[in-house]
């Protein structure tokens, strides 16, 4: 009987282009220790040692390369400090360019090539030779290897031309072997313009605008969340890595309009008051999505059986660390709730499934479905076992404390309510049972010294009485005490015309080079004006007033310190919704056309592949996939609007498109099974590759509504009124089979308690939005023939201010949208 190929022995030597200091290599083998794997290092030779079985041996590699990346990437963000000492650099021999390693291993002979057929020269059946060389100090192996590209330089330039491309790294050149001097030449341009754009940068912008809709003059204040319980503190949701900021209210502010009342000389926050909209909420959902009912799709195939297979892979090795590190737990406090075969109890903890944001890849266990009725375990139980606290006695001696029944404070996220770091109880930190003792010895020997006056000599009368007279006459004046005269504050004031063509300055300015720099590049751009609330952490201090033209120097001024919240959780009451589609313009003025002009429903993966994220789309009706990179973000307009509930965020964005044949890619979709005839999303998927990991599963349905006014859009123009329906699914893991999981919806309820559905409002410009779409058929090294001019318009006629004009129409009519949101802020201490 053969060893399977994941079970060979085999002993890997890999070198980078770092060298590391001994705390660090100490550090990185304790993070990528693995049973069976002994991982050494060579300090002459700077180099990593793997002894052990293939498969094993390949996933320590891919955790030591992610470690170092983020060892190298914290190094370059502390090597700014002064006198701080690198652990990790790049090694001088290295100066050269070098293209990067990868695992590579040598062709099996069952698949029919030989040695003889591999060491033919591919370029005999070509002519021409040219040679194309980068200009001086552009770097050779990044442009042959752009970051998250579907492959290689050479090979996209080999697949859209007939030719071939020889690498030539020594002399720092490409040979180019076709047949017809024309695709040489064709050649050369693309390779021109891939070097163009490497070269191409871009400094992502942001601006902060106001617009206050009654137009009258006003001045503006940052409010804590707190202060506005019944109002902004009620409606805001948070949810993912922003939920750290309930704990402390006080730190996260939204921006308010001051305004003198009649009669009174001293400005004060315009009162908000919101009322619950009226409607139906017994019934099964928003309009659009009331009869939907979810499409079978795919194949269920039989669960493999874990004695069938090797070491466990996926999601399912952190579940395994996550069981091991629970042994300490009885098992019988946790009794199954059912006895359905996707039981996490079965299968061991449940891993969370972290923000693509976060980068780490400790997995901890989250909260669980209650599929069976029965009380859900909180998961604070989980993570007790990992968290001590040491009391130290009078012997010396230390013990463990953790309670799986208590809840567990998290000193980073709370607030001190006892005096003591976190609010905990200073017995639970430290205890002194007795008081220090004080150092025994001799006193020290105290001299006292003592002042010696000088004593004058007796002056003469005459002298004294002169002296005397004089002093009568002199007028002392303590220069340090006297009283500066303030100056008197001038009031400038409210300028309508100057403050909009301040507004639409800025918004060309942020969004011009952004579409500039996008042309150049192959990916899913979008540009959208997304409505959610604008939250300040860590704001500046609390001004009495201030005017719209101070607002950025004031928030500049703190723009390392502050950080800018953007939450686009409107509601979770289907009720909002179906309100918001029916606002009018006017008494007899529809603002969106009542039926949808288009629905769809799509399925998200976001997924760590090969130690990048990456999101898998796949259609729920035509089950086309995408695979898109990480997420960046060009420009941002936060707009706010201090007078009403709501706010905006423009914003221009793109993702690479990564190669969805991909074997990890394909084994996910064709593993897709959808249950049919459901209103509630179900499905199960596999996992059989190491290098790709599922971290959330969501599913989404979107409908698009015309916006319909004319004096709102501007002529011969069309915007669409996105609004999406989020569902973030629960996961569970089979009781038999470790690589197949099931992601599911809960009732209504349920989901939008575990503030797990919640709905988002977007304004897109539909012919804006067909034209970026064109970047994504763009063929290696050409660039897209718009321009920024041809999208945005031009400033006397601009999309930007006609979206600007939409989103208005619509955060002035939906104050009221979001009343039964149960937000954090919503009560007081």
């Amino acid at each position: 009987m053969e060893t399977p190929s994941d079970r060979m022995h085999v002993i890997y030597r890999w070198k980078s282009i770092y060298e590391f200091s001994p705390e660090l290599v100490k550090e990185l083998i304790h993070q990528v220790r693995v049973k069976g794997v002994k991982v050494e290092f060579d300090a002459a030779g700077q180099a990593f040692t793997l002894d052990g079985e293939r498969g094993d041996t390949k996933n320590v590699l891919d955790a030591l390369q992610r470690a170092i990346k983020k060892a190298v990437k914290a190094s370059e963000v502390e090597g700014r400090k002064p006198g701080y000492i690198p652990l990790v650099r790049r090694s001088r021999l290295t100066e050269f360019n070098s293209f990067p390693i990868v695992w590579a291993e040598n062709v099996p002979k069952e698949s029919g090539i030989s040695d003889i057929d591999s060491m033919k020269d591919t370029h005999t059946e070509f002519k021409l030779i040219k040679i194309w060389s980068p200009n001086a100090g552009s770097d050779f192996a990044k442009i042959l290897h752009p970051e998250e590209a579907e492959a290689d330089i050479p090979t996209m330039i080999s697949g859209v031309c007939d030719c071939s491309l020889e690498v030539d790294l020594f002399q720092r050149r490409l040979k180019i072997h076709a047949n017809d001097s024309a695709i040489i030449e064709r050649v050369i341009r693309k390779l021109n313009k891939i070097e163009e754009i490497y070269k191409a940068f871009l400094s992502a912008k942001t601006a902060h605008l106001v617009y206050v809709d009654d137009k009258a003059e006003f001045q503006l204040k940052l409010v804590s969340l707190k202060s506005q319980l019944r109002t902004i503190g009620k409606t805001t949701l948070l949810g993912g890595k922003n939920e750290k900021y309930y704990q402390d209210r006080k730190l996260v502010h939204s921006l308010r309009i001051l305004r003198t009342a009649a009669g009174s000389t001293k400005a004060a926050v315009v009162p908000m008051e919101i009322n619950e909209i009226p409607g139906n909420r017994q019934d099964e959902g928003p309009r659009a999505w009331k009869d939907y009912v979810f499409k079978g799709f795919g194949i269920r195939r039989p669960p493999v059986p874990a004695s069938a297979k090797g070491k466990s892979k996926s999601m399912q090795a952190h579940a395994e660390q996550l069981s091991r590190a629970l042994e300490p737990w009885a098992s019988s406090t946790w009794e199954p709730r059912n006895t359905d075969e996707f039981d996490l109890f079965d299968s061991g903890p449940q891993p969370t499934f972290v923000d693509m944001e976060d980068e780490s890849t400790d997995f901890l266990s989250g909260p669980r479905p209650n599929f069976g009725g029965q009380e859900e375990v909180a998961a604070s139980s989980y993570i007790a076992s990992k968290r001590r606290l040491k009391v130290f006695g009078d012997s010396g001696s230390s013990s463990t404390v953790a309670n799986p029944s208590t809840d567990i404070h998290y000193p980073e996220f709370q607030g001190s309510t006892s005096g003591t770091p976190g609010g905990l109880n200073p017995e639970e930190l430290i205890n002194f049972s007795s008081p220090p003792a004080i150092p025994q010895g001799p006193p020290q020997k105290v001299t006292r010294a003592t002042r010696r006056l000088r004593v004058l000599d007796a002056a003469p009368v005459e002298e004294k009485q002169q002296q005397a007279s004089e002093i009568q006459t002199r007028t002392f004046r303590n220069v340090n005490s006297q009283k500066k005269t303030p100056k008197k504050k001038e009031v400038k004031e409210y300028n309508l015309q100057e403050h909009m063509k301040y507004n639409k300055e800025k918004l060309h300015e942020v969004f011009e080079p952004a579409f500039n720099y996008a042309r150049l590049h192959k990916g899913r751009l979008t540009l959208e004006a997304r409505l959610g609330r604008v939250l300040y952490d860590s704001a500046p201090p609390a001004t009495k007033c201030m005017s719209w033209d101070q607002l950025p120097a004031i928030l500049g001024d703190r723009i390392d310190t502050m950080k800018v919240l953007f939450t686009d959780r409107i509601t979770a009451d289907f009720v909002d919704v179906d309100y918001v589609c029916d606002v009018k313009l006017s008494p007899r003025q529809e603002l969106f056309s009542y039926d949808p002009e288009s629905k769809t429903v799509w399925f998200e993966f976001l997924c760590d592949y090969r130690g990048k994220p990456c999101l898998v789309k796949i259609d729920a009706e035509t089950k086309e996939m995408e695979v898109l990179g990480r997420l960046e973000t060009y420009g941002t307009v936060y707009w706010n609007c201090p007078m009403r509930s709501w706010d905006s965020r423009f914003t221009m964005q793109a993702r690479k498109i990564l190669n969805k044949e991909e074997a990890p890619f394909q084994s996910l979709a064709e593993s897709l099974y959808v249950t049919d005839n459901t209103r509630l999303p179900n499905i199960t998927f596999r996992t059989e590759h190491n290098d790709l990991i599922v971290k959330k599963v969501y599913c989404k349905r979107e409908a698009r509504y015309l916006v319909l006014p004319s004096s709102v859009t501007g002529p011969d123009r069309n915007f669409e009124f996105c609004i999406t329906e989020v569902m973030y699914l629960w996961i569970q893991a089979h009781a038999s089979d470790e690589e197949t999981y099931r992601a599911s919806a809960t009732d209504r309820n349920d989901m939008i308690a575990k503030e797990r559905l919640y709905y988002t409002f977007s304004v897109v410009p539909t012919k804006a939005e067909a034209m970026l779409s064109e970047q994504a058929t763009l063929e290696v090294g050409e660039v897209s023939r718009w321009t920024a001019r041809d999208v945005l318009g031009s400033e006397e006629d601009s999309v930007l201010e006609a979206m600007t004009y939409v989103v208005n129409a619509v955060i002035e009519r939906i104050d009221n949208v979001g009343y039964n949101n149960e937000g954090a802020w919503c009560q007081s201490d």
